[in-house]
């Protein structure tokens, strides 16, 4: 079964968080607020939301599991930069139902096993630059 992940950088602390991603009508019912509930009862959609711990996080952050993970065995979500062999940079997004791996100026790839996380956009945008 494909695991259903979603990541997030922490409102309060900045820090990275994985879980359950939903967008939640703010107290006053007039915006949304997005957050991140993780747990011991697993990802997905919890039977009790309010055992779930939760973090309100920046939506601008918001990247999915790709279902793939690099060397070393970490996850790789949408927003990683990805190194490949030839040490050449991409962006992981996700277009048209799929994950691809960006690279600027070529035609992008679809994802696959990949070489290594290197950063993400959002922490490291010079990766891409070069």
């Amino acid at each position: 079964m494909r695991e259903i992940l979603f990541r997030g950088k922490r409102i309060d602390t900045g820090g990275w968080i994985n879980g359950f991603y939903a967008e939640l009508t703010d107290g006053t019912g007039q915006g949304v607020e997005h957050w991140i509930f993780t747990g011991e009862g697993g990802y997905g959609i919890p039977t009790d939301i309010l055992f779930y711990r939760q973090y309100l996080i920046n939506p601008e952050t918001v990247g999915q599991y790709t279902g793939f993970k690099d060397l070393n065995e970490s996850r790789i979500f949408e927003g990683d930069i990805i190194e490949d062999e030839s040490r050449m940079a991409a962006l992981v997004v996700f277009e048209e139902g799929s994950f691809f791996a960006d690279y600027d100026g070529y035609e992008p790839q679809y994802l696959g096993d990949w070489g290594e996380i290197i950063g993400n956009v959002f922490d490291n945008p010079e990766l891409l630059e070069a």
